[in-house]
């Protein structure tokens, strides 16, 4: 059986490979340029405490055994009278 010579070269995927070559290169030269990544943070208007203090809730969980618990913290039922007084 007779080879056939290949009288042209296929470029298609070579040039899809480039294509991709070329856009990565451009994006990471923008970020090189720049020294950063621009990064656009979320604003807080106010922290969890700051919202804490002006809703004033607090979680008071009593279990089977008798435990008390404020905000997911152990304490004992005389003191349980004093942190809700100054809540």
């Amino acid at each position: 059986m007779e080879e056939k010579e290949i009288a042209e070269m296929n470029v298609l995927p070579l040039v899809d490979v480039m294509l991709v070559l070329l856009t990565i290169v451009l994006t990471t030269a923008t970020f090189v340029a720049k020294g950063l990544i621009p990064v656009e943070l979320p604003a807080v208007e106010k922290s969890a405490s700051a919202l804490r203090t002006e809703n004033q809730k607090s979680l008071v969980e009593i279990t089977h055994d008798g435990k008390i618990f404020l905000d997911a913290a152990e304490i004992l039922l005389t003191d349980l009278k004093t942190r809700t007084q100054t809540l």
